[in-house]
């Protein structure tokens, strides 16, 4: 799932911007896509003074800059449902690999959060805290894995049963959807 986004000065948005506004061009370079400083791009247009750039020259900025915003999340949607589809793939996997790779993952990150805080506590004696996105990483892959294997013992247990369901959405295709 690399980002196969096109390069900012490569973008109508950068191409404009680097005509009318070359130090701010040359300021915010090649981060603009991937650290997400698109609002203080805009806020500078904004505050340019008008012997710089005129005032239809910022609007045109401006709605290139909306445009490119649409862009990045157009992308950044097309990544999650990749990963998405990747997801329901594993989830569905008869392969023995796929449905045993699933718990080690969680194995893992109940040994690093174990190791972590006592690491931490003896290293600088107190607790260091763990960054909130890394948390949200291992709580949406325990969520993932929960509500995965949650479906398919319910589906293990109804075709044991021999209950036939109409089809329907998985809670996973639910939540996702």
């Amino acid at each position: 799932m690399g980002n196969t986004s096109t390069p900012f000065k490569d973008t109508a948005f950068g191409q404009l911007l680097t005509q009318k506004l070359p130090e701010v061009a040359a300021q915010v370079g090649e981060v603009l896509p991937s650290t997400g400083v698109l609002g203080i791009v805009k806020n500078l247009i904004t505050a340019a003074p008008e012997d710089q750039i005129s005032a239809t020259d910022k609007l045109a900025l401006m709605q290139e800059a909306d445009k490119f915003e649409e862009t990045l999340a157009q992308s950044d949607s097309d990544n999650i449902k990749s990963y998405n589809d990747v997801e329901k793939a594993q989830v569905q996997s008869e392969d023995k690999y796929t449905s045993r790779a699933r718990p080690t993952r969680q194995y893992f990150w109940l040994l690093f959060l174990l190791i972590c805080f006592p690491v931490s506590y003896f290293a600088t004696g107190h607790f260091v805290a763990i960054p909130d996105t890394l948390l949200w990483i291992i709580g949406g892959d325990f969520g993932t894995y929960t509500i995965a294997r949650t479906q398919e013992k319910i589906n293990k247990t109804k075709a044991d049963a021999g209950i036939v369901d109409p089809p329907s959405k998985s809670i996973l295709q639910k939540l996702i959807n």
